[in-house]
């Protein structure tokens, strides 16, 4: 029944549209399609293990990480199917009636451009699913006999939060690309477990946002205006698993010595979530509070004196939930707990290191993509000569890249671990000048024997 579902939902995406998984994680929970699941990570599981059956059913098509793709005439398909169903009827635009028997519906779309305006006199009293791209026009009116509405998606639309007031069933809030107002009603939507503001020009949230008891995950990724939150406003909200913050440029935090340490949330406050486990934030590292450390998480995608979104496209900063990625200038400190379970490391003028392991972790035996840039106390990146080193140690290491090391000799100044460097594709080296060797001719061809390696 899930899978099936699953399906069905990915017929309301626009024709030849590249789906986002994690729309349909946030859809599904908020439809409760999932029975017994009590955590966002667990029905993003089942997601996955669905869009897996339904790939190797022809069903659906891969796209690229983390994206899925309908054929045309399956998707035709699958929207009659949809649109005939009894107890649960799907439709889109292209599908829905010309008269008022849609009215039933329980889920629509209206998410490609063959209309540029809404059914006017219809109140939808059974729909739980809307979403609303950036073609058509909406008012507050619209929304008004929508009274089972669990799942609400809309796209470049100029309106007042105000309009969801009566929807007190709403699991899911997305509000992409948005001009928002009234942003002070978000507190009265007591039901809401998903709300994006991704991309929507707001300047903060209101203070009233901390009233959402039931909040599983906030993402409010790409809010470039974005400036903070009202202190004390995200250590309450108690339930949140999942925190989005890549891409706003302009956020702020309080800090000791803030002039204005009253105005903003603290990053402390982040320690503060018992259900945290998936975060993603860009720090400016002027707002880091000396002997602040993030605790260990499930998931991470951290980036702290650096602005990615001048660095990477949007859709490489989607909500990225099973990333573990670092990229740091200048100090690790606020992350050392997050360096055992790393999988991406990007450190750039990070000073008093002499060595990547033993100084800043043992292993690094989940690491796969290494990249190390003027952090000029490094000579070596595994000192091996005063303490054993597991055999683990970069083991999993896929992709390496040394650049303006000025004071790197060497990989490892000692026998190398067992499986060093063993998994190793890919290795881009400039401006290291005191480095003779990069491999031994023995240790090279080790590594050769698991394939080909770019230099």
């Amino acid at each position: 029944m899930e899978t099936k579902t699953c399906f069905l939902l990915c017929c309301l995406f626009p024709e030849d549209d590249e789906i986002y998984v994690e729309n349909l994680v946030g859809y599904a929970w908020g439809l409760e399609l999932y029975k017994g699941m009590d955590s966002i990570k667990d029905v993003r599981s089942e997601v996955l293990a669905s869009i897996e059956t339904l790939k190797n059913s022809g069903l659906l098509l891969d796209c690229g990480e983390r994206h899925v793709k309908m054929h045309d005439v399956v998707r035709e398909f699958a929207l009659w199917i949809a649109s005939s169903r009894e107890e649960i009827s799907f439709g889109t635009v292209e599908t829905l009636p010309m008269d008022e028997s849609f009215k039933h519906y329980t889920a629509i779309s209206f998410e490609t451009d063959q209309t540029d305006e809404l059914p006017k006199g219809v109140g939808f009293p059974y729909l739980k699913l809307l979403l609303l791209g950036s073609f058509v026009e909406t008012s507050s009116e619209f929304f008004e006999g929508m009274k089972a509405l669990q799942v609400c998606a809309l796209k470049d639309q100029s309106i007042s939060l105000a309009a969801f007031k009566l929807n007190m069933n709403l699991r899911t809030l997305c509000l992409i690309d948005c001009q928002l107002s009234d942003i002070s009603m978000l507190g009265k939507l007591k039901s809401l477990h998903i709300l994006s503001l991704s991309g929507s020009d707001i300047i903060e949230l209101s203070t009233e946002a901390g009233d959402l008891e039931n909040l599983r995950r906030l993402d409010s990724s790409y809010c470039y205006n974005l400036e903070g939150f009202p202190p004390n406003l995200i250590q309450r909200l108690s339930d949140l698993e999942e925190l989005y913050l890549h891409g706003c440029s302009s956020l702020k935090w309080a800090t000791e010595n803030s002039t204005k340490v009253e105005s903003y949330s603290s990053l402390s406050e982040l320690n503060s979530l018992p259900k945290l486990a998936v975060i993603s934030l860009d720090i400016s590292s002027e707002h880091l509070k000396d002997g602040f450390v993030l605790r260990r998480l499930w998931s991470f995608d951290v980036c702290i004196g650096i602005k990615r979104e001048l660095r990477y496209r949007k859709r490489d900063l989607e909500t990225w939930p099973i990333s573990r990625s670092l990229r740091i200038d200048k100090s690790v400190d606020a992350c050392k707990q997050l360096l055992e379970d790393v999988e991406s490391l990007e450190l750039g003028d990070v000073e008093g290191h002499p060595n990547l392991i033993p100084s800043l972790d043992l292993g690094f035996r989940k690491l796969t993509s290494l990249d190390l840039r003027q952090c000029h106390s490094m000579q070596c990146l595994i000192d091996a000569s005063k303490q054993q080193v597991p055999i683990t140690a970069l083991s999993n290491l896929r992709k390496l890249s040394l650049s303006h090391m000025f004071h790197l000799e060497e990989m490892c100044n000692a026998p190398q671990p067992q499986g060093f460097l063993q998994k190793l594709e890919e290795v881009i080296v400039s401006d290291c000048g005191e480095m003779q060797v990069l491999f031994p001719i023995a240790e090279l061809r080790s590594i050769e024997q698991e394939g080909p390696v770019v230099i």
